[in-house]
């Protein structure tokens, strides 16, 4: 297995054509390693081949191994990120795509992956569809309720589902709160 992949490593001599030739060779056979498919799903993305890379992504995920939780997560990014410049679909079909492989990610960890539910979270309100963000956020904050970049988009999704914060709820009232600290340190040297 580390041979086929190190022919799919560029080397200076080599031109595009030969290095192409070097991976077609090594996917020879490895259609049934899912572990070589996605090594090389990753390597054309890294090359600029985008189609080729979701291709093997897809057969390694969909077609060869579909409980593989990592799997469908990446191959729901590389839709994300790549899907514009492999298809001719637009960019809303896309996320579509994303978000329904993510979701085979969710459902295969019990919505227990949490790297997933970020990125699903954002690709939702990239659509906007903030109910189903909130939702997915709410899921997030029970793994970790601290999470920045889910309390952040929290922030952002009920803003954008029109949720108004309490009128005060921001100012402090600085003259009761020294006089209630005073007073508690009044007791406390009293009791001493």
């Amino acid at each position: 297995k580390a041979l086929k992949y190190s022919k799919l490593l560029p080397y200076s001599s080599h031109t595009r054509s030969t290095r192409d030739h070097s991976n077609a060779e090594s996917l020879q056979g490895t259609s049934n390693n899912p572990d070589t498919l996605r090594q090389c799903a990753v390597v054309q993305a890294l090359q600029g081949n985008y189609s080729e890379a979701l291709q093997l992504m897809y057969m390694a995920v969909v077609v060869v191994d579909p409980t593989h939780v990592i799997g469908w997560r990446t191959l729901g990014l590389m839709q994300y990120i790549y899907g514009n410049a492999a298809s001719k679909h637009s960019s809303t079909e896309i996320a579509e795509a994303s978000l329904h492989y993510l979701q085979k990610a969710l459902d295969l960890s019990d919505n227990g992956d949490l790297e997933t539910i970020r990125y699903y979270t954002q690709i939702c309100m990239e659509l906007t569809r903030f109910k189903d963000a909130y939702h997915m956020i709410q899921t997030g904050l029970e793994i970790a309720p601290g999470d920045p970049v889910l309390l952040t988009n929290l922030g952002v999704t009920l803003s954008a589902l029109g949720y108004k914060a309490p009128d005060g709820m921001f100012k402090v009232n600085y003259k009761e709160k020294i006089e209630s600290t005073l007073v508690s340190l009044d007791e406390i040297s009293s009791s001493v």
